[in-house]
C-alpha cells in the first residue's frame, strides 16, 4: 500500500528525457482483432491447441464475434480501434489473378 501511495504522489520531471523502450517494457499479448462498430478492438485471448493453421481459443471470445482477418503484417500492424471495412469475399487464388 505504501508503494502505491509513493508512486501517487511522485512528480514527474517535465525536464527529464524521454524512457527508451525496452524489450522487457513491451509485452507481447496473445488476442485478435475483433470487429466493433466498424472497428478493430483488440480482445486478449487464452488458447489451447495449436495446430499448423488453425488455433483453440479457450477464453476471451463470445459466439458471434467477428474476427479481423488477414495476413500476418497487416495483422501486426493494426492500431486498436482502426476503421476496418468488411470484405468476405473469398480470395482469389493465384491462376486467378490478371
Amino acid at each position: 500500500m505504501e508503494e502505491q501511495e509513493k508512486k501517487k504522489d511522485a512528480k514527474v520531471d517535465p525536464n527529464a528525457p524521454p524512457k527508451i523502450l525496452t524489450k522487457e517494457d513491451k509485452k507481447e499479448l496473445q488476442g485478435v482483432f475483433v470487429i466493433n462498430a466498424e472497428k478493430a478492438e483488440f480482445r486478449q485471448v487464452t488458447t489451447g491447441i495449436t495446430g499448423t493453421t488453425d488455433i483453440e481459443v479457450l477464453d476471451g471470445l463470445k459466439d458471434g464475434d467477428k474476427i479481423v482477418t488477414g495476413s500476418y503484417r497487416v495483422l501486426r500492424t493494426l492500431k486498436n480501434h482502426a476503421k476496418v471495412k468488411v470484405d468476405n469475399k473469398a480470395p482469389k487464388k493465384e491462376d486467378e489473378k490478371s
